[in-house]
């Protein structure tokens, strides 16, 4: 336990001289108790003093989002990068049709057990057929009638 403290108290002092020398780096994290400096920020503050932003940091700013990814590149979203012809978990849930069900409410439990979610009561619509969907697992059901609503 000692060492543990004494360990945070030199990087801390670490962290401290670093701050008061100006010497921090300016994307990333420092020691455990510094926030990062974000590449917006860095970019204003370069903005604000009237020079010119450097050339890695328009190129970072200037990425497309993955609406504009074409599926003939590699997708990376949350930090999973996804293969070419691998498709993406919404991809997936909608390729699943949509459930059909007798009457007016539908139970989710995403497949039930360890694997599944909450259960979920849907209410779905009688007057159009539109599908409701799982809040949890993205499914799909819409009513065929039969049910005894009041």
């Amino acid at each position: 336990m000692l060492r543990l403290l004494a360990r945070s108290a030199l990087r801390a002092a670490r962290l401290s001289r670093m701050l008061a020398s100006g010497a921090v780096p300016s994307v990333g994290k420092v020691g455990i108790f510094a926030r990062p400096v974000l590449p917006a920020a860095r970019l204003s503050r370069t903005l604000a003093s009237g020079a010119a932003p450097p050339k890695d940091m328009v190129a970072m700013l200037d990425t497309r989002g993955p609406s504009h990814v074409s599926r003939a590149e590699p997708l990376h979203e949350m930090g999973v990068v996804y293969a070419p012809g691998q498709p993406s978990p919404q991809e997936c849930i909608d390729a699943i049709p949509v459930i059909p069900v007798e009457g007016h409410l539908a139970i989710c439990d995403g497949g039930g057990g360890a694997l599944g979610h909450p259960i979920e009561y849907i209410q779905l619509n009688t007057r159009h057929h539109d599908p409701a969907t799982c809040k949890y697992c993205g499914l799909r059901f819409v009513s065929v009638g039969g049910g005894h609503g009041h």
